[in-house]
């Protein structure tokens, strides 16, 4: 406990950092729904929480494009669309940042 408590006062303990790092590292892959889930499975704050998914939300449409971009190409068929649509919500993408990612791509 005293070691966590020197290590809080050096700042080599920062909660802030984690969260800013947390968020970093998992725009990359997840979209804001799973990068909020995450965060409260690690014990962030709601608050915290809130303030990490209104900043994502901002960037979601774009993160959406690429991630999907990276793994798959313009839909043969309503089953590879299913697919696809399925994978973006797995991502934690709201459902209306994935009907704007599949109708850009089908024009």
């Amino acid at each position: 406990e005293q070691v966590a408590d020197w290590c809080i006062q050096e700042g080599f303990l920062n909660e802030q950092r984690f969260i800013e790092a947390q968020q970093r590292r998992l725009s990359q892959r997840y979209g804001a729904r799973r990068v909020a889930a995450t965060l409260k499975q690690k014990g962030i704050t709601i608050d915290d929480t809130k303030i990490v998914v209104e900043t994502l939300k901002e960037t979601e449409l774009e993160r959406a494009r690429e991630i999907w971009s990276r793994k798959f190409s313009p839909a043969i068929d309503q089953k590879e669309k299913a697919k696809q649509i399925r994978f973006l919500m797995y991502r934690g993408f709201g459902y209306d940042t994935i009907k704007k990612v599949m109708n850009s791509i089908d024009e």
